[in-house]
């Protein structure tokens, strides 16, 4: 299980938001110090006023370049809008955190994980693990390419990504048959080889798997020339 810390601002706002949310349904499993989760909560006040307000301004920064060019190049008969407002702090400001919020947070994640109590169904409730969309993974096409050619059993790779694995299926000379499914990114199809002198073309395509079905395109057919 592998704990991911978004790597946007926007979406690590959420993920705290997230955590902070949820965190009470397993306090009395994972048991994390109370000042902790106080402070997580500061900090993700925080850095979710900072982010907005960047936004704020961002569009305060665009909105003022459009007034700008059109003042520059615009129609000499046409008098301007008012200037863009200015966006301002609130009179009253969340109190301010220290430095490092990715750091605390991953800290926070790994003292739940080191509870050794950590379930991915909590890890995934809490938003420290990023489910796949699965129109993403509909849309995948299995990068099929070949390590081996002609030496020994071929050896086939594919990127999995978000993907459990991947059907292997073969063709050698008498339309696919499926093969095999694999785990991990590198198969090597251990069939008997062709006999000593004699060389055949053994042909490959992949589909990934998601959930233990067939889920995405098919790859490309890599040929490999083997021999005995």
């Amino acid at each position: 299980m592998e704990i991911v810390i978004d790597n946007t601002d926007d979406g690590l706002v959420d993920q705290m938001g997230k955590f902070l949310k949820h965190y009470a349904d397993y306090e009395a499993i994972l048991n994390l110090p109370p000042a902790k989760i106080t402070t997580l909560g500061l900090v993700h006040t925080y850095f979710s006023f900072v982010v907005t307000k960047q936004h704020d301004f961002k569009h305060f920064g665009l909105e003022l370049t459009s007034y700008k060019d059109l003042l520059r190049t615009g129609n000499p008969s046409i008098l301007m809008n008012a200037l863009p407002v200015v966006p301002v702090y609130p009179a009253i400001i969340p109190a301010i955190c220290n430095q490092g919020v990715v750091g605390f947070f991953r800290e926070i994640t790994q003292l739940c994980m080191a509870t050794g109590k950590m379930t991915e169904p909590m890890a995934i409730t809490l938003g420290l693990i990023k489910l796949p969309v699965i129109t993403d993974l509909i849309a995948g096409k299995p990068n099929l390419s070949s390590k081996q050619s002609n030496v020994g059993h071929p050896r086939l790779h594919c990127t999995l990504g978000d993907y459990e694995g991947y059907e292997v299926w073969k063709d050698i000379g008498k339309g696919f048959i499926k093969l095999d499914v694999s785990n991990k990114p590198d198969y090597i199809d251990n069939s008997p080889l062709p006999a000593e002198g004699v060389s055949e073309v053994w042909n490959y395509k992949t589909i990934y798997r998601y959930n233990n079905v067939q889920i995405g395109n098919w790859s490309e057919i890599v040929s490999i020339l083997v021999k005995g």
